[in-house]
């Protein structure tokens, strides 16, 4: 899970360069730090 680890400010640079499944990323990202603080990771 490499978005994980992934800061969100620059992962969105990332993803906002890439195409529209990107949209998904995103919102993987987005879980990933809602799991970061339910579970504190």
């Amino acid at each position: 899970m490499v978005w994980l680890n992934l800061p969100s400010a620059p992962s969105a640079q990332i993803y906002s360069n890439l195409p529209p499944l990107s949209k998904f990323f995103k919102i993987l990202d987005i879980i990933a730090l809602l799991l970061r603080k339910i579970f504190a990771f």
